[in-house]
């Protein structure tokens, strides 16, 4: 694992003790971090184990050597024989299941985990119903929302399904969050986000599996999960902006 780091990253720093925290393989792995500012690094983190170095790069001489960006900050991971398996972003999630994956052979995680755990609950009685009220339509996109940055991917996911919702007239829109959510933080998330439908907390039941789910593999993999159901089935998820219009295409044409 190689990543480039600066003095103004701190969220990043956070984001790298979020995974030295979850990532405990049963085999073992060499965790190198490349950065311009190695002092630094070293302080902010906790206490290293001798699985994990920290080099000093200022002329991105090892950066180049293991083809990381020089532009952003990227986490990669490699396999027993060198080459690159898995790529992402130190501030958007922390990679500790792909890591788990490579090393331990755990599965990594899919939309399909989700919607293995949704559909469990619904034929447990368990999955909620999202009846806003505002609508009285079968079907319905819910998008599961723990943060969204305005400037990044998931905000971008809010601003085209509030352009769904005004255009899908016989499909209600509805944004969860987890029940620890206060109402004052739903309101302000609505305000701000500008969006033009609902905001609920998830049951206890979504909620323990939700939180089960971003211990196992991390908050970004299942922030802005978009969830379509047909007469309170889940029948789909998406993870992404163009997995996201197909779902809403399936869900039309039912």
């Amino acid at each position: 694992m190689c990543s480039s780091l600066t003095r103004t990253l701190d969220r990043q720093i956070e984001s790298i003790k979020v995974f030295l925290s979850a990532v405990q393989p049963k085999n073992k792995a060499a965790l190198l971090f490349i950065t311009n500012d190695a002092p630094f690094l070293l302080q902010k983190l906790p206490s290293a184990s001798s699985e994990v170095q920290v080099y000093q790069d200022r002329d991105f001489g090892l950066r180049d050597a293991f083809g990381a960006p020089r532009c952003c900050e990227k986490w990669q991971l490699y396999n027993g024989s060198g080459q690159l398996s898995a790529t992402g972003d130190f501030d958007s999630g922390d990679g500790a299941s792909q890591l788990r994956s490579l090393i331990d052979g755990e599965g990594a995680y899919s939309s399909s985990v989700l919607l293995g755990v949704l559909k469990a609950l619904h034929a447990q009685g368990r999955f909620q119903r999202f009846n806003t009220g505002a609508r009285p339509e079968r079907k319905a996109m819910v998008v599961m929302l723990h943060s969204v940055c305005t400037g990044c991917g998931s905000g971008s996911l809010v601003e085209a399904l509030n352009t769904y919702a005004a255009r899908d007239h016989d499909i209600s829109y509805v944004a969860v969050v987890p029940n620890s959510f206060k109402g004052i933080d739903i309101i302000n998330l609505k305000t701000n986000l500008g969006l033009s439908f609902a905001v609920v907390p998830a049951n206890d039941s979504l909620s323990w599996e939700w939180q089960r789910l971003e211990k196992q593999y991390g908050e970004r993999m299942i922030n802005g999960s978009v969830i379509a159901l047909d007469d309170d089935q889940p029948i789909g998820v998406a993870d992404d902006m163009e997995s996201t219009a197909r779902l809403r295409e399936t869900l039309r044409n039912r």
